[in-house]
């Protein structure tokens, strides 16, 4: 019979049969026939399964908004920290790579539906079949490079992003697997670092308040307030939380064991390295290091003679409270936290260098 045109069909559904449970939604006014097609090579991947994804038919926004209104979604969210993590760096891998795409094609379209799986990620329980559909499908995707064919020339981009959102959601483990291979049993290893030491962090950010913060205080919360800067976010207005203001903003430089010096005598004594290659950088890292010390001077002397009016949370006798002991080595934490954080930053350097030659090689 012949089929007609109604209100909710689009351009594909009248070009083949559709799989139960999914829909590519294409809009024949912005789609070529070869991302048609493309669409259609990348459905025969699908995994069999008897309880696939449903998905709703595709947004007319482009990526860009949709993308942009699932992060604001996400940071609104009281989601468990991993998978909140894992989601925010799977959109911003996906962000990265649209930029300001405005068109719709192939890989809008499936990223569309990407983005919106991984939100619900975070917004929704009872996920693990559709975890286990996803991880399955990308899996064929990077096997069969059905993006990378269709560009005839070079190899895909955004099959390599992919790739990276694929092992970024692996990391979650919604349920323990048998066994892990060496690849993901480093990344396992890395991810369960990178908790403790967001955990470790939180702890020294409200461990001496006198009253709960009411402020946020989680780590990903922390980074947030940290791109208002010093002076834009009341999260930071003591001079303790000054300090976990500077040891965030190192950190995302990438040099945060510089400031190890401060709390740590073992390094006091070390040399500041020279950044030839980078002025800017080195003078910020100089800066900093100062800049800690002074706040550092600042908090010994009227924490221990309350005769200035410092502006600090922590009580006036508080030494004699917790002893010395206890004060040096609360301190010390912040040191550790600096040298942790800059080994973890760097076995994702080494890891990210052995995944390409992997790549390569392969």
């Amino acid at each position: 019979p012949k089929r007609r045109w109604g209100p909710n069909m689009s351009l594909y559904s009248l070009l083949g049969p559709r799989r139960p449970g999914w829909e590519f939604s294409i809009f024949s006014n912005s789609m070529s026939s070869s991302d048609v097609a493309l669409l259609k090579e990348v459905e025969s991947l699908m995994p069999d399964s008897i309880t696939k994804p449903r998905f709703v038919e595709s947004d007319k926004d482009d990526i860009h908004v949709q993308l942009q209104h699932l992060s604001q979604r996400l940071s609104k969210t009281s989601a468990d920290p991993a998978v909140r993590r894992a989601a925010t760096a799977v959109l911003e891998e996906l962000r990265c790579y649209f930029g300001e795409e405005r068109s719709q094609n192939a890989r809008t379209v499936f990223a569309g539906h990407f983005a919106r799986f991984v939100s619900d990620l975070v917004e929704k329980e009872n996920v693990r079949e559709g975890w286990h559909w996803w991880m399955e499908f990308l899996l064929k995707i990077e096997d069969a490079r059905p993006f990378t064919r269709s560009n005839w020339a070079h190899a895909s981009t955004f099959e390599q992003v992919l790739s990276r959102c694929r092992l970024k959601l692996l990391d979650l483990r919604l349920e323990d697997a048998p066994q892990l291979r060496l690849r993901e049993a480093l990344r396992e290893v890395h991810n369960s670092a990178r908790h403790a030491a967001d955990d470790l962090l939180e702890v020294l950010y409200i461990g001496l308040r006198t009253k709960p913060a009411t402020e946020r205080f989680s780590y990903l919360d922390l980074c947030e307030c940290m791109k208002a800067g010093l002076c834009g976010s009341k999260a930071f207005g003591n001079l303790e939380d000054q300090i976990i203001f500077h040891i965030l903003d190192m950190e995302k430089s990438h040099s945060v064991d510089l400031l190890a010096g401060c709390f740590l005598p073992e390094c006091a004594q070390e040399e500041f390295p020279e950044f030839p290659e980078d002025g800017a950088r080195s003078a910020a890292g100089v800066a900093a290091r100062r800049h800690v010390q002074e706040l550092l001077q600042e908090l010994q002397d009227p924490v221990r003679d309350r005769s200035g009016g410092s502006t600090t949370g922590i009580l006036d006798g508080c030494v004699q409270v917790l002893g010395i002991q206890a004060w040096t080595a609360f301190w010390e934490l912040h040191g550790l936290y600096c040298l942790l954080s800059a080994l973890l930053k760097r076995l994702e350097i080494c890891f990210a260098a052995v995944q390409d030659y992997v790549s390569f090689i392969c």
